[in-house]
Parts: C-alpha cells; sequence; structure tokens
C-alpha cells in the first residue's frame, strides 16, 4: 500500500488517495529488511535518531536514508503533522507500508511499519533523484540523518 501527495511527486488527484499492490514475491527492499535479526523498529536505535518513543509506538530516522527526512513510523498522525509543521501543510510526500509477508515464513524482522519520504530536502527545495542512485540502487542522503531526527522532533511542538 502506498500513498504519493503533491503534485511534484506524481499525483494526478488533487485529494489524499492511496494505492494498494500486491506482488507475486517478496520485493527486493522487503527482502533486505526482512532478512535482518529484528525489527529496525524494536531493535534499540539511537536516540539521535529518535523522532517520537511512547509506550506503544515509535518513530525514527533511518541510519542510511533513501530521502532527507525520511522516517520509519508506527504511528501516522504524529509523523504527518511534524512533517507538516517543518515543510507547510501542502508538503508532497510518499508514504508505503511494509508488512510481514504471506508466505508463512518465520520472519523475526517483520514488523508492520510506514515509510514517510518528503520530497522535499529543506523548505521549498525539492530533493531530486540523481541518475547514480536510481542506476545504481545507493542513495545519497544530502540531510544528516541525526539532524533531520531532531529538525523532526523539534516539530512536535507548534511554532
Amino acid at each position: 500500500m502506498f500513498e504519493n501527495r503533491g503534485r511534484a511527486i506524481g499525483a494526478t488527484i488533487d485529494h489524499p488517495h492511496s494505492q494498494i499492490l500486491a506482488f507475486n514475491l517478496v520485493p527486493p527492499i522487503a527482502t533486505a529488511e526482512l532478512s535482518q535479526a529484528a525489527c529496525d523498529l524494536c531493535r534499540d536505535p539511537d536516540e539521535r535518531l529518535m523522532v517520537a518513543r511512547h509506550p506503544a509506538w515509535l518513530a525514527r530516522v533511518p541510519w542510511a536514508p533513501s530521502w532527507p527526512y525520511e522516517v520509519l513510523i508506527s504511528a501516522l498522525v504524529d509523523c504527518l503533522r511534524r512533517v507538516e509543521r517543518l515543510f507547510g501543510a501542502a508538503v508532497p510526500y510518499m508514504l508505503w507500508v511494509h508488512q510481514r509477508p504471506a508466505t508463512g515464513q518465520d520472519w523475526p524482522a517483520a514488523h508492520l511499519h510506514l515509510h514517510l519520504a518528503p520530497l522535499l530536502r529543506g523548505p521549498g527545495m525539492i530533493r531530486p533523484l540523481a541518475a547514480a542512485e536510481l542506476g545504481a540502487g545507493v542513495f545519497f542522503d544530502p540531510v544528516d540523518p541525526p539532524a533531520a531526527a531532531a529538525r523532526l522532533n523539534a516539530a512536535a511542538r507548534p511554532p
């Protein structure tokens, strides 16, 4: 399941909408997440990457995000508000969901979570995807992950 919000990311409809795709295989990025010994959200993350922590959920910036201000989350509304406070109410973003594959296998790292990736690297500054990134599948983040986490953490409070 995914959502693309904003014309800058290619959305052609101005109201919120999402789409659901089903694959007959586990996609490569999900496979990489699942091949780990534990869930990225559950293991002890570096506090510098923490965006929010509550008794039942947390949100944090990955160490090597594909997009500036990308957040791994288990609570959507709080994180969307933070991103909107940081970039504005009409911020374009991509959102996708990762869940346990329905293959019947034991997936110890599987934990339902979402990836939220604003299209911006700063207010009014779109983060272009370079050909080297797309061609190699290796992403170069122009924003330091701990700095992104700190800005998102500070965005918990309205100005």
